[in-house]
């Protein structure tokens, strides 16, 4: 297993971290008040059933921003022993799960970093690339065959640079 990270050069503005925060701030209120802290879902980690079950009182956006959490929490579990068992499909698996939810339910990424999870996904050697930081740009970080990082990255940032003009910066591997 390598891993590699990839930054967007998409550097969020402070406007969308007040912005962030605001929105953080309310959603633990209404949560708390609605439902009980999202720690208490679900003890165990592992099955975000019961604890989705309990989202129905909340309004839509602040149902997806927790459903994002509940749901995160159970891939962090689920990755952990993929990873222990050598699983590598399935911790590619999990982490494009993870990018989808990050996207659409608690939306933090953007059209470029979407675009460069997607050159990284379809590249041959890498399991499953996501979002990684605080969102609204930022890096992607991906799981590759041992071998394969340093030409995925290569190839990944090249064809975002063709497409949208935007270079993206390889972390790791070094080159």
């Amino acid at each position: 297993l390598t891993v590699l990270w990839l930054f967007s050069r998409i550097v969020r503005e402070l406007n969308d971290n007040e912005r962030l925060q605001n929105e953080l701030q309310t959603v633990n209120a209404d949560v708390a008040r609605r439902i009980g802290l999202l720690r208490e879902l679900d003890e165990a980690g592992t099955d975000p059933g019961p604890a989705l079950a309990r989202l129905g009182a909340l309004p839509d956006v602040l149902r997806r921003r927790v459903r994002h959490v509940v749901t995160e929490n159970a891939r962090v579990v689920e990755a952990v022993a993929a990873l222990e068992s050598g699983d590598l499909e399935r911790v590619g698996v999990l982490f494009a799960a993870s990018h989808a939810s990050m996207r659409d339910d608690y939306e933090v990424s953007v059209p470029a970093v979407d675009r460069l999870v997607a050159l990284l996904t379809a590249e041959p050697g890498v399991y499953g690339a996501r979002l990684t930081g605080g969102g609204f740009g930022g890096s992607v970080v991906a799981v590759c065959r041992p071998g394969e990082a340093a030409r995925a990255a290569a190839r990944a940032a090249a064809a975002l640079a063709r497409e949208t003009g935007r270079e993206a910066a390889v972390l790791v591997p070094a080159a």
